[in-house]
């Protein structure tokens, strides 16, 4: 829904145009369910390094926290 309201608002894409980007990451993308393990960790990263997301364009892209977790910009185009 992030990336929907980024193209809508930033990018001025039309709704159902941003929808069917949307479509096309999930189609391309691996789904993984989110558990109460995996929200607790998050919040525990957030607090440590003062995070609200973990997938946006408004953090350093490439950052890599504790060895494990890559901070991805959706709309750098590599």
């Amino acid at each position: 829904m992030e990336t929907v309201n980024v193209l809508i608002k930033k990018f001025k894409f039309e709704k159902s145009d941003a929808f069917e980007s949307a479509l096309g990451i999930m189609d391309s993308a691996a789904l993984k369910i989110i558990t109460a393990d995996t929200l607790m960790r998050a919040f525990e990263i957030g607090l440590r390094y003062k995070l609200s997301t973990l997938y946006s364009e408004d953090m350093q892209h490439g950052q890599v926290i504790e060895g494990k977790l890559t901070i991805i910009n959706p709309f750098l185009i590599s």
